[in-house]
């Protein structure tokens, strides 16, 4: 009986420790995503100006390869997901619609190419019919910005060496804790600011 009561106390101390960690973890978390939502909003005027800029020269004539109409024969789809799961719809809405988007463009004539940022894109698209070109899987979580505008200048080498002729990107836009958008976009050639299918 003695011996029960004991294992019984261990295992109440046991719980209540592990209790403990938790609201831990817990209180770590709300404080990584509370700086990770100030920086996003902090961000929020500067992309919204860049898009009423790229909305202003798209009016106007310009003779630039990034904003130039080619022959599509080829076309980049930039899937952008996270490195781990345990994130709700955050990978399986824009995986879904990544996938619908293709399915609905395979009969175009232009050869659709993965370019994928996560490693959940890259386990999704490896199993299906698509060809995953280049793979980015490594980033960890963390907002590298050198390495994102590694990504960028290679996305826009290949497009201005006409290797590609259109990149579109899916990524899941942050609305609200709760709530993220599978959002599509044309990267280039620059066009004005669209949400389209």
């Amino acid at each position: 009986m003695a011996a029960s009561l004991k294992e019984l106390d261990r295992r109440i101390r046991s719980v209540k420790n592990t209790q403990q960690i938790t609201r831990a973890m817990k209180m770590v978390a709300a404080a990584k995503l509370r700086r990770a939502q100030d920086k996003l909003i902090a961000a929020r005027p500067y992309g919204g100006k860049l898009e009423e800029l790229l909305d202003g020269l798209t009016g106007t004539q310009i003779d630039h390869p990034l904003f130039e109409e080619r022959n599509l024969r080829r076309r980049f789809v930039v899937v952008i997901s996270s490195d781990k799961g345990l994130c709700g719809s955050y990978n399986a809405g824009v995986l879904r619609q990544t996938e619908d988007w293709l399915k609905a463009h395979d009969d175009d004539g232009v050869e659709n190419v993965i370019y994928v940022v996560g490693r959940k894109a890259n386990d999704f698209f490896k199993r299906r019919q698509w060809k995953v070109e280049t793979v980015i899987d490594d980033l960890g979580g963390v907002i590298d910005v050198p390495r994102f505008n590694q990504i960028a200048d290679d996305l826009m080498h290949r497009f201005l060496k006409d290797e590609v002729q259109e990149i579109r990107i899916f990524y899941t836009r942050f609305v609200s804790t709760l709530r993220y958008e599978p959002t599509p976009a044309t990267l280039l050639p620059l066009k004005p600011a669209e949400s389209d299918g």
